[in-house]
């Protein structure tokens, strides 16, 4: 860039940026460009304004097979292994059974990435069809040995309130001791669905650790696809206070 103006700094500023041009000497330029602290990127969606949240977080666990309160699904419904490793199925039940839920750790993940955590021989995942069409999943992962965690359990948006989430999560529970566990465990946060505590609760499990914390999150969700918006129930933030 050439420039004839004279030497001192000029701020252009937009909705996103703030950019800072020093013209330093005669047709020599120092351009800086600054994010706002109000922004936030979001996968697919650019700069979206940022938000203050306290997050708390549950983590819980069931030790005895005896203590789970389990829920059969209706006839409807099936639950079946997917058992050969798919990114593509992978990324696509992570989106749909998360994006109004701000499940947003794995969207920058590389094909590799998925392919690694997916071929892993102790991470399962299983998929909840109803009438043949798929309406949610988890993911166990079992490497710690005996402590079997469900990674990722739930249910697409055109599923929720059909009474599903007690059939999926004992579903899960059943299949940790099956891949001989002596704890499942999973944790769940005030970003998840308002029911989400409850039904791990219902089905037997106990809270051993909470925590709170405060974290910037983009004003919504990333919804089931870029572009999507967001449909049916999600995540409404309340602001933390910064008194």
């Amino acid at each position: 860039m050439l420039v004839d103006e004279a030497p001192g700094p000029q701020v252009l500023r937009d909705a996103t940026v703030e950019v800072v041009v020093e013209v330093e000497a005669a047709r020599c330029v120092r351009i800086a460009v600054q994010p706002h602290r109000e922004t936030i990127v979001i996968d697919g969606r650019g700069m979206l304004p940022a938000v203050l949240v306290t997050v708390t977080t549950w983590s819980l666990e069931i030790t005895s097979a005896a203590d789970l309160r389990p829920v059969d699904p209706p006839d409807t419904v099936e639950i079946r292994r997917a058992s050969l490793a798919s990114p593509e199925l992978g990324r696509f039940l992570y989106t749909a059974a998360g994006g109004n839920w701000y499940w947003v750790d794995r969207l920058t993940w590389t094909h590799e990435q998925w392919v690694q955590r997916l071929s892993d021989q102790r991470v399962e995942t299983w998929v909840l069809y109803q009438d043949g069409t798929p309406g949610g999943y988890f993911e166990l992962d079992g490497r710690a040995g005996r402590d079997v965690e469900i990674a990722y359990l739930g249910l697409m948006p055109t599923f929720l309130n059909r009474r599903l989430g007690g059939p999926l999560l004992t579903a899960a529970i059943r299949r940790g001791w099956a891949m001989g566990a002596g704890r499942v465990w999973v944790h769940t946060c005030t970003l998840d669905s308002p029911s989400a505590l409850a039904n791990y609760q219902a089905r037997g499990m106990r809270v051993f650790k909470e925590q709170t914390e405060v974290v910037d999150l983009p004003n919504e969700p990333p919804g089931v696809w870029p572009g999507a918006g967001i449909h049916g129930p999600h995540t409404s933030l309340t602001p933390a206070s910064t008194t």
